[in-house]
């Protein structure tokens, strides 16, 4: 068994640097690292904007994960699906649109 998310350089897209705040970018690498679960290679994270909120849903593949979370934030736009993927030499987030 592998063990993603253990060690690797953290990137972020180009498109990533556009979109979401630095502090955003944190909280979603943070959201992986602090998982009690086995990790997949391949995490998905949805963001929705409500009303000054954001709704983030997580989730992974294999083994199933998901969960949601509501943060108090701005978001650029109304709807973001962001992959963050262990690559076995870095770690890379980046827009869905970018994949």
């Amino acid at each position: 068994m592998d063990e993603y998310f253990e060690t690797g350089d953290f990137c972020v897209t180009s498109g990533i640097k556009e979109t979401l705040d630095r502090e955003l970018e944190f909280l979603l690498f943070y959201l992986i690292l602090k998982l009690k679960v086995e990790k997949d290679y391949l995490q998905i994270f949805e963001l929705e904007k409500d009303d000054g909120l954001i709704k983030i849903k997580h989730r992974q593949e294999i083994p199933f994960y998901e969960r949601e979370y509501i943060i108090e934030h701005e978001l650029k736009n109304q709807f973001e699906k962001i992959f963050i993927i262990d690559n076995g030499a870095s770690i890379v987030m980046m827009l869905s649109s970018e994949y």
